[in-house]
C-alpha cells in the first residue's frame, strides 16, 4: 500500500495545510486539535496501523477530562482526516463508529 509508511503526524499535517482556504478560526481550530490531541496520541503510528481502539482511546482521553465537545470536535477532524487518506488510497477501510456520541 502506497501511504503505509505515511505516519499519522505527516498525514494529518498535509491535510491541514489542504485547509488554508477555511477562515482562520476554522484553521486555527483544526490545528490545535491536531497538535494538542491527535498527534501526541496518534503521532508516531504509520497511518495504516490506526485502528478502531487508537481512535476510541484518543477520544476516551478527552471524555475521562469532561471535555465532550472537544472529544466531539477530535472525532470529528479525525474522521475527516482519515477519509481523505482512504480517498488517497493510503488506507482502504475507515471503520466508523457513529454511534459513540449518540445520547439518551
Amino acid at each position: 500500500m502506497p501511504g503505509s509508511k505515511i505516519t499519522m503526524a505527516e498525514w494529518s499535517n498535509t491535510w491541514l495545510q489542504s485547509k488554508m482556504s477555511k477562515a482562520y478560526n476554522t484553521w486555527h481550530r483544526y490545528e490545535s486539535l491536531i497538535n494538542v490531541h491527535i498527534i501526541p496520541m496518534l503521532g508516531n503510528l504509520r497511518i495504516s496501523e490506526i485502528n478502531t481502539d487508537h481512535i476510541e482511546n484518543l477520544i476516551n482521553s478527552a471524555l475521562d477530562k469532561g471535555q465532550e465537545c472537544t472529544a466531539r470536535k477530535i472525532y470529528t477532524t479525525l474522521r475527516q482526516i482519515l477519509e481523505r487518506a482512504r480517498k488517497r488510497g493510503l488506507i482502504l477501510v475507515l471503520q466508523r463508529k457513529d454511534h459513540m456520541f449518540e445520547t439518551g
